[in-house]
Parts: structure tokens; sequence; C-alpha cells
């Protein structure tokens, strides 16, 4: 019969005999003695100390308890009597005997596999205190804890912790990666705890679970650490790259405007058409690459796809109509007017399907339609096609067409160049939508190009309010102060700016930019970012803290840091806007035009005249029925700035615009005036050709107190549009990328 001595007050084994070593799977009396019992329960140990009251009154208390020999339950009916230590210390003398019948073999396995399992598992009662962990938990978190309120106290921070109780609380269950201290060190662990109860006494309890996912976690970190890494090199790569290509171009755009022989100038034209080539597949490859890395969640607002669908077809109207094509667009009946569409992602995947087409089209038509049948439960099945003649493609070709820099003519012999990225990009834009792109199509028959995706119907639009007289625009030739460390492109911009009728000074890094712009008497500084001994954000800065007029100058950034984050970071710094290298003409002057403006002055030096618009008290709603953007100015400005980088100057004024339209608000919030408010984001978007929301900000700025709060729905109505076409201008040129 099993018989050994307990030392409850020591939580200890005094003394066993070979039958009870057995039974709690010792090899010996030694190791049994220095066994830990401190991880036992409350319950048990509550348990324990009623049975010694009851021995010590003359009973000898029988009962039922569960052993574990080697990790396995065994019922055990024990008779107890008291036994005093030779140190004075009152135990119990147990004599047990097995229980039958024996335990379910299901639950023998299942303590087996708790028993063993790398898995940490723990349970914990109410009030936080530690119940029991199986032996990969004690051996990574240490024994239970005594003290109630310890549940992950030790292991897991404060704000973690919070979160844990406040699920528990609502019965829910918690699952989260958690960074755990362990006596091994810190670890990542997915942990999951969950209500439960305690079998004992039936109490409430928590069941917590965790497994060890250091591994991937470290994976993933080095994964995004590598991400960054290659944003800062594509970064990096970018501007290393458009420096000298701005160079390139803009010096061959001063040639082009010079008398040369025939021959000089078809080979001028191929030098100019191989750069911008060039150009338009780096910014490809850039384009692609922020695809890939970008957030993966699509951001639905009330969209009309009608609308989105007619935009295509009027921007690439002018090339189709240059190669002779018919383009149209064919909406079916009953499409909702507004559906909940990802707008800005949505025509980037129709950018480059149209691109394509017409590219890959040589005589014919290319048509984009749009239908949409009702699914159930109030949701739509919306399919765009983009249909042409042009060369067609092959099953085997079309295999691999989704591929990056793939091309349905992979020989060296083919006609189309471009990287190949144009359907890989509308691949991945279409996973994240959760949309179905397919491709189908006939050597010299025509391909067919369709994304179908599911969208619920959106709130009806409001009616567009009535139209508003507009503003001319006064100019005159300006004092240009000129920051670039490239000699070449400070010879550019001032034989530009000459040509233009301006005056230029120029600096060739940023404390000379300084101390020139404190002389003061510059209409507008063009300000290199990357410039040895103190460069173009610090500069910058520096001219903002100078005093009176000096510190108030337009400053408007020209840099071959094409990425929206990096432009966003030298906005922050004081620039009124920034332009990307290579230059667009048409811009820049846009840009020194609306710093004469800002002045008042017109072309002959004379101040400008009071405009009709300004002794009307109560100017009228300006007109949304006129697009976002301008198609003449955005294709003038693709001309010469290339896709890519006027998309990233638009992503810009994106990110430009939550600061100005706040202030804008304060400002009629305080009854304040507002043409100065509305100054900086009006010219910004007339410059960029978004003239209905320059038309909007300009209304506001002649506005009274009373009608602001009107006119500036108004602005807000054509932000909301300007921002849904914004990502569209991501893509590629028409005549060069968007490539199969």
């Amino acid at each position: 019969m099993p018989a050994w001595i307990f030392d409850s007050i020591h939580e200890r084994m005094a003394w066993a005999n070979r039958a009870a070593l057995d039974l709690w799977g010792s090899p010996d009396l030694a190791e049994l003695r220095a066994r830990s019992f401190s991880d036992m329960s409350e319950a048990s140990r509550s348990r324990l100390a009623l049975i010694l009251a009851q021995v010590r009154a003359g009973e000898q208390p029988e009962d039922e308890w569960t052993v574990y020999p080697r990790g396995r339950p065994l019922r055990v009916r024990v008779r107890r009597r008291l036994y005093v230590l030779p140190d004075g210390t009152p135990a119990l003398l147990h004599e047990g005997m097995p229980v039958d019948p024996p335990v379910d073999p299901a639950l023998l396995r299942g303590v087996e596999a708790l028993h063993h399992t790398r898995e940490l598992v723990s349970l914990y009662g109410k009030d936080g205190t530690a119940l029991m962990r199986n032996p990969a938990a004690a051996r990574l978190l240490g024994p239970v804890d005594r003290q109630p309120g310890r549940l992950g106290t030790s292991f897991v921070d404060e704000a973690d912790r919070a979160d844990l109780f406040a699920t528990l609380s609502q019965g829910a269950v918690f699952a989260r990666v958690l960074r755990v201290a362990t006596t091994a060190g810190p670890a990542w662990y997915a942990v999951e705890a969950r209500p439960a109860t305690d079998p004992v006494d039936g109490s409430p309890a928590v069941l917590v679970n965790a497994r060890d996912v250091t591994e991937l976690q470290e994976a993933r970190q080095r994964a995004e650490a590598g991400q960054r890494a290659k944003a800062r090199f594509l970064a990096m790569m970018g501007h290393e790259i458009r420096t000298p290509m701005a160079g390139i171009i803009g010096l061959s755009d001063l040639l082009a405007d010079a008398p040369l022989p025939g021959e000089h100038r078809t080979h001028l034209d191929a030098l100019r058409r191989s750069a911008r080539s060039l150009l338009a597949i780096l910014n490809d490859v850039l384009d692609y690459s922020k695809v890939e890395g970008g957030d993966a969640t699509p951001a639905l607002a009330d969209t009309d796809a009608a609308g989105l669908v007619r935009e295509m077809v009027d921007l690439f109207a002018p090339v189709a109509w240059d190669k002779g094509l018919s383009l149209s667009a064919e909406v079916a009946a009953g499409v909702p007017r507004t559906l909940r569409l990802d707008g800005p992602r949505v025509r980037q995947v129709l950018f480059n399907l149209v691109s394509n087409a017409v590219k890959f089209t040589p005589a014919g038509r290319v048509t984009l339609s749009l239908s949409a049948s009702p699914l159930p439960g109030g949701s739509w099945d919306v399919c765009m096609t983009v249909e042409d003649t042009g060369i067609g493609i092959t099953a085997e070709q079309l295999s691999h067409l989704f591929q990056p820099f793939a091309q349905g003519d992979d020989s060296n012999t083919r006609r189309f160049g471009g990287a190949g990225l144009g359907l890989a990009v509308c691949r991945r834009v279409a996973e994240i939508l959760g949309a179905r792109i397919t491709g189908e199509g006939q050597p010299g028959r025509g391909s067919r190009f369709r994304m179908c995706l599911r969208a619920e119907e959106g709130e009806a639009p409001a009616a567009p309010p009535t139209p508003a007289p507009t503003l001319p625009r006064p100019g005159r030739g300006a004092r240009v102060l000129v920051a670039d460390d490239n000699p070449v492109n400070r010879m550019l911009l001032a034989a530009r700016l000459s040509r233009s009728g301006h005056h230029t000074v120029l600096a060739e890094d940023g404390a000379k930019a300084l101390a020139a712009a404190r002389e003061g008497g510059f209409d507008i500084i063009l300000m290199d970012m990357q410039m040895p001994v103190m460069d173009g954000a610090t500069a910058t800065q520096a001219i903002r803290h100078l005093d009176g007029p000096a510190s108030r100058v337009r400053i408007v950034g020209v840099s071959a840091d094409a990425f929206p984050e990096q432009q966003a970071a030298y906005l922050r710094a004081g620039l009124d806007g920034y332009l990307t290298k290579p230059v667009d003409w048409d811009r820049l002057e846009a840009e020194i035009q609306g710093a004469l403006r800002q002045s008042g002055i017109t072309r002959d030096g004379t101040p400008a005249s009071p405009s009709l618009a300004s002794s009307v008290p109560d100017l009228a709603v300006p007109s949304l029925n006129q697009p976002a953007l301008d198609p003449r100015t955005l294709r003038d400005m693709r001309d010469s700035l290339g896709d890519k980088t006027l998309a990233e100057l638009f992503s810009l004024l994106d990110g430009m615009l939550d600061a100005e339209l706040s202030r804008i608000r304060a400002a009629v919030t305080a009854g304040e005036p507002l043409e100065a408010a509305v100054h900086k984001l009006k010219g910004t978007a007339g410059n960029l050709g978004a003239r209905c929301l320059a038309d909007a900000l300009s209304a506001l700025g002649k506005a009274s107190a009373e009608s602001a709060p009107r006119l500036m729905v108004a602005v807000d109505q054509a932000v909301h549009r300007l921002r849904e076409v914004i990502p569209t201008i991501a893509m590629s040129m028409p005549e060069t990328l968007g490539q199969r």
C-alpha cells in the first residue's frame, strides 16, 4: 500500500515507501523530497489545511485525490492520520489505494499531450492567480504565482495586459502576438486567452495558450526592414538618375527652340524621345515597387463609375486621335449613379488597360464599357471591359502576361518598348480590390481585358451649385533666386528663365541662398533640396525665420526626389510648392506667375486693378460641373514632366490639403478675411490644372463672412472630387508605358 508523509506547512514530502515512490513517479526518496509543491492551486492548499485541522481533532478523514505519476492522472482513495516530524512540525501520514475503474484513455492521452507539448498552457483564477502551468509554461514563465492579480504582470507590458482584461471582461477571446519576458529572455508569442472554468471547484478561470512565433516575427521584421531599405535605395537611385536626366531633357528642350539643320533636328528629336522613354521606364519601375510594398486595404468611397469611365476616354482621346483610332465609352443601362469603390485604384487599373489598348492597336477602335448586375443582398457585380481591334494575343502569351516585366512579344525583335510592368500593376491592384481580372484575344483580331468586382450602391450625389465668374491671371517678369549645387541645372534654369523674361541670381548651396534671401527683393526662390554646406530644407527653415518681407518670399522646391513621403517632409520645412526634376517649364512659369499674383503685379509691372468679382459682396457658388482636373493642362504637363513625376506632385498636393483646409476653416469660423487664407492652396490648385478647386477657393476668398460657410461646402466638394482623380495620375505615359 502506498504510504507517504507530507509536510503541508513547508509544502514538501518528508517520507515515502517504495509503493508511494512508484505512485508519485519518483526514482528515490531524495528526489521526492527535493520536489517543489508550490505550484498547487489555492483550492488544494485550502483543502489540505482543512484536513490537517480534522486529524488534529482526532479524526481520520478519507477522500479521493488525483495524482499525476509520470504526468498521467490517477484517482487515489486516501486515508490520513496525524504524524509529528522530529522537529515538532505536524504533518499528515497518507495511505492511498488506486480507485477503480481506471482513468479514461482519451483523458490519459490528453494529459500526456499537454505534458509534452511545446505550447505554453496556463490556467488562472478569476483573481489572476496562476492555478496551473504545464511543464513548457513552467520552464519559461517560472512557478505559479501565489499572489492574486498577477495574470501576465511579470511577463506582459501593462498596455497589453489592460487590453487582455478588457477583452475577457466582455466574455470574448483575446488573441494577439505579444513580446513576452521569459526565463530564457524576451520572445514573441501568439497568445490566446479565453474564459474558462476551474475543474476543481467550478469557479471562473482564464485559459491561456501561447505559441512561440519569435522566428516568424523576426523574419517579418527583417522583411519590413528590407522593404524600408529598398524604399531608401529607390529614393536615392531615383534622385541620382533623375538629376542627370533633368539636365539631358532640359538642355535638349532648349536646343529644340534653336534653329537647327534638318539632320541635326532629327537627331535631337530622337535624343528627346529616348530620354523621355528612359525616364518613363524609371517611373514605371518605381511605381511597381510602390504598389508591391504599399497599403493593401481598399479605401472605399462613393464613386461615379460612369463618370470615371468617361474620364478615361477623355484622357486618352488626344493619343487615339493622333493614331486615327476610334475611342469610345459604353455604359450599360441600370448602372447605379454611385458605387462604393476605391476609385483611385480602379482608375489605376483602367488607365493601364486603356493605355495598352491604344498602344497595341495600330488601326481600328478601342472601347471601354461598364456594366453592373444586381446580387443578392443589395450589392452589385460591376464589370469594366477594355476591348480593342489591335494586334491580339495568343493563349501562351496570356499565361505569363500578368507577370512583372512581361510583354506579349518578348522576342528580340519586338516592336513595342517599355518595362512590361503595366499588367503586373493591374494584377496587384486587382488583388487589393478583391477583383477578378481576366484577358482573352486572338492574334491579329484584338484583345479583351475585363475587371469585375463586388460593390455596394452609394448615396445619391447632391445637386451641383451654380457657377461663379473666373478671375484674370496677372503676371510680369520676376526676380528669381536659383539655388542648386549642380552647375548644369543652374545653367539650364537660368537659360529658361531668361528666355521667359525673368531675372535670375544663382547660388550654389543653401548657405549662399540664405545670404542672398536675407538681402531681399526676390519674387520667388527655386530651392534644390540636396546641396552641400546647407541643404534646401535647412535653408528654407532659416529663411522663414528672417525678419520682414524676406521671410514671406515664395519658395518652391526643385529636386529629383520623387517619393511623396520625402516631398511631404520638404513641404513641412516651409516650402510653398514643389517641382520634380526634370522640370515642367509650364508649371514652373505658373509658379512664378502665382508668386507675382501674390504681390498684385501685372506683366507690365503696374499694380493690378480690382476685378469685377472683388467688388461683389457675395459671389455665387462656383460650378462643380467642370472636370476636377483640366484635361488640356494635364496633357501639357504630362508631355513635359512625365506621368509618374506629375503623379508624385499631385500626391504632394494631396498631402497638403488637410492642413490647408484646416487653416481655411479656422479663418471662416473666426470671420477673418479669407483672401490670404486661401491664397496658397488656390495658387497650387490653379497651377496644377485643378480649376474646379481653384475657382471654388477664389470665390471663397472674395466672400463675405455670411456666405463663407456656404462656399466652404463647395470647396470641400471640389477637394473630394480632386482626391478621387489624383491617384490615377500615378500611371504611365500612354505613348511609352502600361506595357502588357
